[in-house]
């Protein structure tokens, strides 16, 4: 990333996402190639996938003209459209096609730290299936969507909220994780504070599919909410850093979710721990085990001081029928 100084301002060249692979356990790897499209000055927040085919596909944000977050400057959330990129690799990552707007109506929620964005989430599924989640603040305040391409990523569905909540109704839900299990049962994860009204409490959710990702039915994960305003604040108009990303892995008739959850820290501990739950499937009805913290971090930056055991608190049933 180049870098000018002119006078007091810090000017950022334009930004590039690259791949490398290794073919022998990482000892040595490729030259980088270039996976974004020159054109593209402002760039980031990349997540691959290996598709049906066995095709590299890599899914990337065009933050357009936002230097607001990319030169930390000052101010409230860029409010002018983004755009979610995907591209192709069918040489394994040794060249990329030329990048295709999936999505061209992104409106951020939030501010972010440029090497710390909230990240998008793509998933592969049977028979050229793609699926990308992220978060989209266009209805006023921030909600998870979805697409849905059948065909490789050429075309894309309609985007879709993964979570039932009413339209603008002041809250959030963010942080997005997408994966599809075997069966095709696509499953998303995400951090939501819909059942506090003044958007401070969160909850993690998990909402799935059995229909290809038309509808969901979306499941609380956590017992008890955990206040977003404990943790780390690097600038004053940003928030407390929860990450950018949570973990999700799916497998036949199960998922399971890992997020920051702060319920053990206060404000003036900052302290956060990294929880798990456990989703069971079945053909009528979900069961859903609730979890305590599987790690506690006490974070200065992003340090990692002490694991945890996993306990588990009990069990609830929802009927997906």
């Amino acid at each position: 990333m180049a870098v000018e100084d002119v006078g007091t301002l810090s000017v950022i060249g334009p930004t590039r996402i690259v791949a490398s692979r290794s073919t022998d356990g990482g000892a040595t790897f490729s030259p980088p190639a270039a996976i974004s499209d020159s054109g593209r000055e402002r760039v980031g927040a990349a997540e691959p996938v290996i598709d049906s085919e066995g095709d590299l596909v890599v899914v990337y944000v065009d933050f357009k003209d936002d230097r607001r977050d990319f030169e930390n400057l000052e101010g409230p959330a860029w409010d002018q459209p983004l755009a979610l990129v995907i591209t192709r690799s069918s040489d394994g990552g040794e060249s990329f096609s030329a990048g295709r707007e999936l999505e061209a109506g992104l409106i951020l929620g939030r501010r972010f730290l440029v090497y710390l964005p909230e990240l998008p989430s793509v998933a592969a599924g049977p028979e050229g299936a793609l699926y990308v989640a992220w978060t989209d603040g266009r209805s006023g305040d921030e909600d998870v969507l979805l697409r849905r391409s059948g065909d490789g990523g050429r075309t894309w569905d309609d985007a879709v909220r993964v979570h039932d909540e009413a339209v603008g109704d002041g809250t959030t839900q963010h942080l997005p994780a997408v994966d599809v299990d075997e069966a095709g049962r696509v499953s998303v994860a995400f951090l939501d504070r819909r059942r506090d009204p003044d958007d401070v409490m969160s909850d993690a959710h998990l909402a799935a599919s059995s229909d290809g990702g038309r509808s969901f039915t979306d499941i609380r994960l956590t017992d008890e909410a955990f206040d977003t305003r404990v943790g780390p604040v690097t600038a004053q108009f940003l928030g407390v850093d929860l990450g950018s990303r949570i973990g999700l892995s799916t497998m036949p008739g199960s998922a399971i979710t890992v997020w920051t959850d702060t319920r053990l820290g206060t404000e003036d501990t900052g302290r956060q721990d990294i929880a798990a739950a456990t989703v069971a499937f079945t053909e009528r009805e979900t069961r859903q085990a609730w979890a305590l913290p599987l790690a506690t971090v006490a974070i200065l930056g992003l340090a990692l001081i002490t694991v945890l055991a996993l306990r588990a608190r009990g069990s609830s049933t929802v009927d997906r029928s």
